[in-house]
């Protein structure tokens, strides 16, 4: 199975070159986990090859969270090719 490349801006990100953390207030039963999607948990990603990460918070949903720390990933990988 090929891995899927995020593409925005002029920087690409490999999906597994991604680690994905969601943050609970506490420990997320598996209903909580399903109705995560619809939850706002803040999401970080770090790009593992250069230990660079972002965080996304307060955008009302774990999916918008998500895209947040994706768009702050890729200008700070961005800044760090320059």
């Amino acid at each position: 199975m090929k891995d899927s490349i995020i593409a925005m801006n002029d920087t690409d990100i490999n999906e597994a070159d991604l680690l994905i953390e969601i943050f609970y207030s506490h420990e997320p039963s598996s209903v909580e986990e399903h109705l995560s999607l619809l939850a706002d948990p803040p999401i970080r990603l770090t790009h593992k090859p250069t230990g660079i990460s972002a965080i996304g918070e307060g955008q009302g949903s774990q999916i918008r969270n998500k895209e947040m720390a994706l768009e702050r990933l890729q200008e700070l990988l961005s800044a760090n090719e320059s």
